[in-house]
This record gives C-alpha cells, sequence and structure tokens, in this order.
C-alpha cells in the first residue's frame, strides 16, 4: 500500500491472504472511493475471501473487471 500511496495509484492488483493485509487494503480503499482492488488468488484465506465484501471497489473473481 506504501507504493501505492507514492504513485498515487487508484487501481492495485493483489492477493489478500492475511489480516494484516486485508486491514492494509481496507484502508487503502477507504482513504478515497476512487481507488480501486483487483483481487486475485484470495477465495482460498478466509481474511481473502471476506474482502469480497467491499464492492463497488473491488473486483473478486473476474479476470475482466469493470469499475464504475
Amino acid at each position: 500500500m506504501d507504493a501505492a500511496r507514492k504513485t498515487w495509484a487508484k487501481v492495485i492488483g493483489m492477493r489478500v491472504r492475511s489480516r494484516t493485509e486485508h486491514d492494509a487494503m481496507y484502508e487503502w480503499l477507504t482513504e478515497d472511493s476512487a481507488r480501486r482492488a483487483a483481487l486475485f488468488h484470495s477465495a482460498a484465506y478466509p481474511e481473502g475471501y471476506s474482502s469480497s465484501s467491499t464492492p463497488p471497489q473491488t473486483s473478486f473473481g473476474d479476470i475482466h473487471p469493470v469499475f464504475e
């Protein structure tokens, strides 16, 4: 998340597998409603699976996400 903040990134791709990763992603998303996260291979992990509950800012299992 630090690198995303430093480069003013609006979209990131990541795998969420721990509470620490989930919380970092959630904090980054809530700082700016224009930010988006594409989650890859996260469903196998409980914390990753729960990350899907933050739409519309996250894409979960869609290789062609559409963010509006």
